[in-house]
């Protein structure tokens, strides 16, 4: 409630019509070819329906829609020790929330043990989207060189 809140009051001071929902991401409520862009960002790793959600996003895009997609291998460290958080600090900004509770969701999620943007790109193009670009925003390399992607953009177009 309150990001709604903030979003509501940013978006007055700006002179802005957007209205803000709070909803279900898996089970939009919006009717079918709504939007002309669809913008996430750090929302799917946590989904249990990925697929479902990207399936909804396309259901509302119009034809020649936008999907952008800002996400991460947040949680890949239970497929991957190389992911390891040591050293990587993703939840300094959560100061005062117990993380325990996320990561252990995080343990039973899909998008946890699977390497992105690769799968979703996949799923993307099975689902209907016609063009699919992929852009690493952040990565790291091991010792060994190994590189490792921490954050992703990933731009579909309906």
């Amino acid at each position: 409630p309150n990001m709604i809140d903030e979003a509501n009051q940013l978006a007055e001071s700006l002179n802005s019509d957007a209205t803000f929902s709070v909803m279900d991401a898996e089970n939009l409520s919006f009717d079918t070819n709504t939007f002309d862009i669809v913008v996430a960002r750090n929302v799917t790793w946590n989904l249990e329906k990925p697929v479902q959600a990207y399936q909804e996003m396309v259901r509302v895009l119009k034809k020649q829609g936008h999907l952008l997609n800002i996400d991460g291998n947040h949680y890949y460290h239970y497929q991957d020790q190389d992911y390891s958080r040591a050293g990587h600090s993703d939840h300094q900004h959560m100061e005062g929330i117990d993380v325990s509770i996320i990561d252990n969701i995080a343990k039973e999620l899909k998008l946890s043990y699977v390497l992105r943007p690769q799968y979703d790109i996949e799923i993307l193009k099975e689902i209907g989207f016609q063009q699919i670009e992929s852009e690493i925003l952040s990565k790291e390399k091991t010792k060994e060189g190994k590189e490792l992607i921490r954050q992703f953009l990933i731009h579909a177009i309906k």
